[in-house]
């Protein structure tokens, strides 16, 4: 039971219940009273206004814009305190003031976002939500992924570590000093590559959850304006790029792992040895989309023919 004064928040609250200053959630939402009401104030309400028709909140999108998604929305990502009030075309981004002074005072095409938010964006929001659920599922699998691999990689760091100290065994002391470098050398690998899956994972995640957040903007019944699903859209524009960019580069780099090789020759060279073995980083390239094309975007003629070529060659494939 939430007290007066306390300092919970919530996206929406219990209008009952805060007109006794107290704070308390809302579970259930009424579009004929706009008003959020708690487990304990739904009751009275239903007696008194049997025929209205309340939600829960499964029903997300007959509930009002949360307060997190309308600022998570509304204000600029670089300057938080801002709320965004211009697009700059030229640079197809969303600005607010200190965006416009700073970075957009040059821009040609710039215009508010109340004269942009025209009424087809709703129907292009709607367009482009297919394609946020293709990425939200390739995202789910990449974070999938990347768990395993994270794993994987681990469960590989452990064998390397484990090499090294076998192969530890068969040198003397000298080897102390150098054994560290070379474990160090190791962590330095494996926190590079745990923290490069670490940052995929956690930008897989934040797209994952703003495509969420958003998805459903452009539905609710009681909409806020053409200007928050105007922003939403060019947020999920910009997400749908992020998300291309980062499942592209997790699959040129899918499920990195360490190998630890040691050198037959150390032993009889030991002294003139910076290290006592070297790492590889081993990666499995990804199954590209059987649907994706390659483009040719223009065409050069070379003739690489030399003199000593005794017949005619051609070019009879090509290398991504």
């Amino acid at each position: 039971m939430a007290e007066k004064g306390s300092d919970l928040t919530y996206d929406v609250c219990c209008n009952v219940c805060a007109e006794e200053s107290v704070a308390r959630e809302a579970l259930f939402y009424c579009q004929q009273c706009s008003k959020g009401f708690c487990d304990d104030c739904i009751g009275l309400h239903k007696q008194l206004y049997k025929r209205h028709v309340t939600h829960g909140r499964e029903e997300s999108n007959m509930w009002p814009i949360s307060k997190v998604t309308y600022a998570d929305l509304m204000f600029c990502r670089q300057h938080t305190d801002h709320k965004i009030e211009m697009f700059c075309e030229d640079h197809s981004k969303l600005c607010c003031a200190l965006c416009l002074f700073h970075e957009h005072r040059q821009c040609a095409k710039l215009g508010l976002i109340k004269e942009k938010a025209t009424e087809e964006i709703p129907d292009k929001y709607h367009q482009i939500s297919t394609t946020i659920a293709d990425l939200q599922q390739n995202l789910e699998t990449a974070i999938g992924d990347a768990h395993n691999w994270l794993k994987t990689l681990q469960d590989s760091y452990d064998t390397a570590h484990g090499e090294i100290k076998a192969f530890r065994k068969k040198i003397n002391d000298i080897l102390d000093e150098l054994e560290k470098k070379t474990i160090h050398s190791l962590d330095d690998m494996y926190d590079t590559i745990k923290k490069s899956i670490q940052l995929e994972l956690e930008t897989c995640s934040r797209i994952q959850d703003e495509f969420k957040r958003f998805k459903d903007v452009h539905k609710i019944k009681e909409n806020p304006s053409n200007e928050l699903v105007f922003v939403a859209y060019q947020t999920s524009l910009d997400n749908i790029s992020q998300a291309k960019i980062i499942l592209k580069e997790m699959a040129v780099n899918a499920n990195p792992t360490i190998s630890f090789e040691n050198n037959p020759d150390f032993e009889q060279s030991l002294i003139r040895f910076s290290s006592i073995g070297n790492f590889k980083r081993e990666v499995k390239q990804l199954k590209k989309s059987t649907n994706e094309l390659i483009k040719c975007s223009n065409k050069v003629l070379y003739n690489v023919r030399v003199p000593s070529d005794s017949r005619k060659c051609d070019i009879r494939s090509i290398c991504e």
